[in-house]
């Protein structure tokens, strides 16, 4: 059981990360674009719910299986739960990125942000393992 934390966190993270790519490559100039931006808006609102499922898992794994560990301490929960947060806020932009002429250049930044994230909170959470 302590364990699942773990293991869907780091899956959280490499889908992200794939995500990010992916959605960069949408904004290139080339024919493989269209394709790597349909993968994007599949897969990618499956990525954040991921992450915020991962956040909740990892708050009740600390607050019911680890007495070792301090609840919400460390950067480790502060980065994850941020994660979390800017997924939320990407897919919100998602929704607006037709109408807000601003929402795709913020909902780039702020998924960078994300896949930074993702890569912080996954090498953060390496010496926490059980």
């Amino acid at each position: 059981m302590i364990w699942i934390h773990p293991a869907l966190g780091l899956t959280a993270a490499l889908l992200t990360i794939w995500m990010g790519l992916a959605g960069i490559n949408s904004r290139k100039r080339r024919p493989a674009a269209l394709t790597a931006r349909r993968l994007h808006g599949r897969v990618a609102p499956w990525a954040g719910l991921l992450v915020g499922l991962s956040a909740l898992l990892g708050t009740a794994s600390v607050y019911w299986l680890r007495d070792d560990l301090k609840l919400a301490g460390g950067w480790h929960f502060r980065i994850g739960w941020s994660a979390a947060l800017l997924s939320l806020a990407v897919w919100i932009l998602s929704r607006k990125l037709r109408s807000w002429s601003w929402a795709p250049r913020l909902h780039l930044w702020l998924g960078l942000a994300l896949v930074g994230c993702a890569f912080a909170v996954a090498f953060l959470g390496l010496d926490m393992l059980p």
